[in-house]
């Protein structure tokens, strides 16, 4: 069990990226759950928050604020404005900010928070994060970017919270619509991928339930294979792929239909996509 931090732990949003994070934090044991604060505009939800997880629900945003830490905004892309708003009028102090809003640029979450006291840009402490839906089983790839306010110990501590639901990377704030599309995606691109997968073995006569089975216990062990062995992927591949064989008919196949062009070109979409929404974002600073 990791370290625990002595840090006070605001979640705006209780959503699913908030629930894995949560989940993640007290599990790992990286926060205690009496040290984690959540709060909705759907009061709802941090009461279903709290009963679940035995931490602190509020439906005072300056309440949630007071004396905490960090502070998440796990909100949807169309609520961050609001929730930006809401949270520089509530503050009390500046600690340090996380949003893991997708497209989001740290320009907009800076002047957002900042509101009225644009003086105060150059130190507010800003991090974004982009992770992934498999937060929601602790093992997500997450990337993110901080603000020229960041320090090192931020960074230490930003990359301690977000570990407990995963792997978490550091990279310049110019790769992150590129880490959205890969990652960020990725995970749609996979599922998609299984879904072609089982039809296609229920086309050769297998039952779907028989199907699913192999096609996931094959990509398990696959996906093993790459974590364990420390191999290339492509070195792996030509490992299976005997010539003449089944195998090399399936590549042929798969070649002739542009497989490696159809996920180039859903990465490049996804990016661009990404980078339509930060500049909306950036058209209202």
């Amino acid at each position: 069990m990791a370290k625990q931090l002595d840090q006070q732990v605001t979640f705006i949003g209780a959503g699913a990226i908030a629930d894995a994070l949560v989940r993640g934090l007290i599990e790992s044991g990286v926060i205690a759950a009496n040290s984690i604060r959540v709060y909705d505009r759907f009061q709802d939800r941090p009461i279903l928050f709290a009963d679940k997880y035995g931490i602190h629900a509020f439906d005072d945003l300056s309440k949630a604020l007071h004396g905490t830490d960090v502070v998440f905004f796990c909100v949807k892309p169309k609520d961050i404005e609001d929730a930006l708003h809401d949270a520089a009028k509530a503050r009390s102090s500046w600690p340090l900010f996380l949003s893991v809003v997708a497209g989001c640029p740290l320009s907009f979450l800076l002047e957002g928070i900042a509101g009225e006291q644009a003086d105060t840009l150059a130190s507010i402490r800003f991090v974004r994060a982009m992770p992934n839906t498999s937060s929601a089983v602790l093992t997500s790839a997450t990337a993110f970017s901080a603000s020229a306010a960041c320090t090192h110990d931020d960074i230490d501590l930003v990359k301690q919270l977000l570990n407990a639901v995963g792997t978490s990377y550091l990279v310049d704030e110019s790769l992150l619509n590129a880490v959205t599309a890969l990652s960020g995606s990725g995970p749609a691109y996979f599922y998609y991928m299984v879904e072609a997968m089982i039809e296609a073995g229920v086309g050769v006569g297998f039952s779907e339930e028989l199907a699913t089975q192999l096609t996931l216990q094959t990509l398990y062990g696959s996906a093993k294979m790459l974590e364990n062995l420390a191999i290339e992927p492509g070195v792996l591949r030509k490992n299976v792929t005997s010539p003449g064989g089944t195998t090399m008919a399936g590549i042929a196949a798969l070649d002739a239909h542009g497989f490696k062009e159809a996920i180039r070109a859903g990465v490049i979409a996804a990016r661009d996509r990404a980078i339509e929404m930060g500049t909306s974002y950036e058209n209202k600073v």
